[in-house]
């Protein structure tokens, strides 16, 4: 399948001095700060934005992997681990003081962000969402 990010406005960040202690009016008393830039894209009609200390392209960089794995998330919540071959994760549950197995993707995706496996099983299912899409980027905003 195939999914187009279309680019709308990237602003860079700016970076600049600020005083501290404007009464005094004193450089020493300046301290410099970088704002984040901004990237405005579109998927599917749906606006989103990225904010970043990166460079236009390191944010499309990212974004792509990140919009990839919503498509495919939105797809295929409703399936179990089992659906793609993957052994269910064990999780901790603190308040029964025992592990027990998560079955489904939307389950674990929503409820499991801070389990330690956590990110072993995102990367699974991301590495099997890159194999289902690809990714058109089309740039309106130069």
């Amino acid at each position: 399948m195939k999914i187009e990010i279309v680019i709308k406005e990237f602003e860079q960040g700016t970076t600049f001095l600020a005083d501290e202690h404007p009464i005094v009016n004193d450089r020493d008393y300046c301290e410099v700060l970088t704002t984040p830039s901004t990237l405005k894209y579109e998927v599917n009609g749906c606006k989103n934005l990225i904010n970043g200390h990166n460079s236009k392209k390191e944010l499309i960089k990212q974004i792509i992997p990140q919009t990839i794995f919503q498509e495919w998330f939105e797809e295929n919540w409703t399936k179990n681990f089992s659906d793609f071959g993957i052994p269910a994760p064990q999780v901790y549950d603190h308040e029964e003081d025992d592990f027990f197995t998560v079955n489904s993707i939307d389950n674990f995706v929503n409820n499991c962000k801070h389990d330690d496996c956590y990110e072993e099983y995102i990367a699974k299912l991301q590495e099997i969402a890159e194999k289902e899409f690809t990714v058109k980027v089309t740039d309106l905003s130069e």
